[in-house]
């Protein structure tokens, strides 16, 4: 499991000073909310992010007791690595801490991040690093979108036909007037801070805090879900290997994620294998530490694309090899 203060204390330090992600202070009545989508072709655990753009069926704000305040216009369509700012006259002047996002029909849509101006001028913002601790069917990706005040790409939240609808309290992933966090996750979910549904009329709330304390209050479908057994969707595993230099592709986040899929990564930058079907992460093999530890293979991959792989790959169930590292990719 990992440390969750140090996943919070990351995430949330991002908005602690961050200016350049958010749209511009609207006038007084009005609110903004900026939704980013990730960029095609980062390389990822799966290959590469496919076609994360998509059309958003709706936005919406509300205010504190969830009443409803403005949406913006229908059909809003958000292109590859690209954000769209939506303005919204709400006609009385009240903040919008509550963020509403509908996916389109049919639609498969990647969110990297939301931020929202109140009509006070007041900042919050949200990331989708929020979903590598949430379980199936939530699913996340590399986003290639890098936020200010952040070294590397952070990840992004698919929306599908399992989650057709998010329900953001944006205030909750904001860090407190001293930079504190809360190390409880439940803070984070459920009404006090993230909700998703599978549908687009907020039906069918999902379970979102796995490995940590259920919330105390389930209500609706998500107590019915929680009282039947569950049962986890089966995929084939990749049998595949990724060796990357990058620093947003880590091998321990991979290992210790609920819901990461894909091939088996080794990172140079972290020194470490994960092991994708065992979920079992081993130093890598160097100098006198030669027991114990993955033997990264040599590779003649060019460019990301797939070469056969070598002994040592193959001693570790590796059919293939793709090559990340900074010198395959000029």
């Amino acid at each position: 499991m990992p440390d969750v203060i140090g996943f919070v204390s990351g995430v949330l330090g991002i908005w602690s000073f961050v200016q350049g992600l958010f749209p511009s202070k609207p006038d007084i009545v009005f609110a903004a909310v900026r939704v980013c989508v990730g960029l095609g072709g980062t390389p990822g655990f799966d290959g590469p992010l496919n076609s994360p753009e998509g059309v958003l069926k709706s936005v919406r704000i509300y205010n504190n007791n969830e009443q409803f305040l403005a949406a913006g216009p229908n059909d809003i369509s958000i292109r590859s690595g690209d954000f769209v700012d939506i303005i919204m006259d709400q006609g009385v002047s009240q903040q919008a801490p509550y963020v509403q996002i509908r996916n389109g029909d049919g639609e498969r849509t990647c969110i990297a991040y939301v931020t929202v101006t109140f009509n006070d001028g007041q900042n919050r913002g949200w990331d989708g690093t929020w979903a590598e601790q949430m379980p199936e069917p939530v699913q996340w990706y590399c986003s290639g979108v890098i936020l200010d005040g952040s070294t590397a790409p952070g990840k992004c939240l698919w929306m599908n036909e399992d989650v057709g609808t998010l329900m953001i309290y944006m205030p909750a992933f904001a860090p407190g007037p001293d930079k504190s966090v809360n190390p409880d996750l439940n803070h984070y979910f459920g009404t006090a801070g993230f909700r998703a549904y599978k549908f687009n009329d907020r039906v069918g709330e999902l379970a979102l805090a796995p490995g940590w304390p259920s919330r105390k209050e389930k209500r609706g479908a998500v107590a019915a879900a929680a009282a039947q057994p569950q049962r986890k969707k089966k995929r084939a595993p990749d049998s595949r290997l990724i060796i990357t230099d990058q620093p947003g592709h880590s091998a321990e986040e991979l290992c210790a994620s609920h819901s990461s899929h894909g091939p088996s990564l080794v990172s140079l930058v972290e020194g470490l294998f994960c092991n994708m079907e065992t979920r079992e992460a081993l130093p890598i093999c160097a100098g006198e530490l030669t027991e114990g530890c993955f033997e990264v293979p040599d590779t003649k991959a060019v460019h990301g694309q797939s070469a056969n792989a070598s002994a040592s790959a193959q001693a570790a169930g590796n059919s293939g090899i793709l090559d990340w590292t900074i010198k395959a990719r000029r």
